[in-house]
């Protein structure tokens, strides 16, 4: 199960928090720890891989020399504390803390650095930085942008330049924070997959033009189920979120929302692109098939 600590890092955009309490402070020091492993595209490899991260450390040493894991330096100075004021863990009225105020100089921004399962040389950093009570992701290197459309340059044949344009300012703009800005181009998005499938649709003669009209997006998809991708065709209601998004919800809405439907938008050009692989494919039996047939 994803943490909300994973989530902030892979899918959230730059300045989102997420609170760190004591609910959640054993998912944020297995995450400081090295413990957590994150699933991504590495625009180096051009796959998804799994990457790991090099706990922060500090420049203090252990007993055997080597330089102290941030997380175990903070385990430990709770520690202290506690059996310095005769507190027992999980006390009622123990003080809650996942860090000392002493320590916020160390912690206030650092570096989460992964690597990728397949090859140390390819790494990706997230700056973070935290409170008392949140942590936020201040920057990331590659881009939001770069890890989502380095996907989208696989899927030559059903995204053309200017889409890839909008959805690089859908997330851009999600990442700055304008979240109802970032919709607009999602949903311009979904309505060029409908366009075009339409079109192809026409101009085969399995539909009239006059079959379409007066009809409503939902009513349109119904029309082309068979063309479309099956996350279209099951999930309508993406359209009348990214429309409400545009007239109704708030930024921050917008922006909480945005992950799910980026991911969507994703799955959709991924399932449109194979629907065109698998009719080329059946084009060329059929044909060859046919040849073969005509020679023997």
């Amino acid at each position: 199960m994803v943490n909300q600590f994973e989530e902030l890092l892979v899918q959230r955009g730059l300045y989102d928090r997420v609170p760190i309490d004591q609910e959640s402070e054993n998912d944020w020091l297995k995450m400081l720890r090295g413990d957590t492993r994150i699933s991504c595209f590495c625009p180096e490899c051009g796959e998804k891989r799994v990457f790991i991260l090099d706990p922060p450390r500090l420049h203090k040493f252990d007993r055997d020399g080597d330089f102290i894991k941030l997380s175990d330096y903070l385990v430990r100075r709770k520690q202290e504390y506690n059996v310095r004021n005769g507190i027992m863990e999980n006390e009622e009225n123990s003080k809650w803390f996942w860090r000392q105020e002493s320590d916020a100089d160390l912690t206030r921004v650092f570096t989460l650095s992964f690597r990728c399962a397949m090859n140390d040389d390819h790494h990706i950093d997230f700056f973070i930085k935290t409170g008392k009570d949140y942590a936020e992701k201040a920057g990331q290197k590659p881009s939001v942008a770069d890890l989502s459309l380095g996907e989208i340059d696989r899927l030559k044949k059903v995204v053309d330049d200017e889409t890839r344009k909008e959805l690089r300012r859908a997330i851009g703009l999600n990442a700055q924070g304008i979240g109802v800005g970032s919709y607009v181009y999602l949903r311009r998005i979904f309505e060029k997959i409908i366009e075009k499938t339409k079109k192809d649709v026409l101009e085969k003669g399995i539909f009239k033009e006059e079959e379409f009209h007066n009809k409503r997006i939902d009513e349109q998809i119904s029309l082309l189920k068979d063309e479309l991708p099956d996350t279209i065709v099951n999930n309508k209601v993406f359209y009348r979120i990214v429309s409400k998004g545009i007239h109704e919800l708030s930024e921050d809405e917008c922006i909480n929302y945005f992950p799910v439907l980026n991911n969507a938008i994703l799955l959709i050009l991924k399932e449109w692109q194979r629907k065109k692989e698998e009719r080329e494919v059946k084009a060329s039996l059929s044909d060859e098939l046919n040849r073969i047939s005509s020679e023997i």
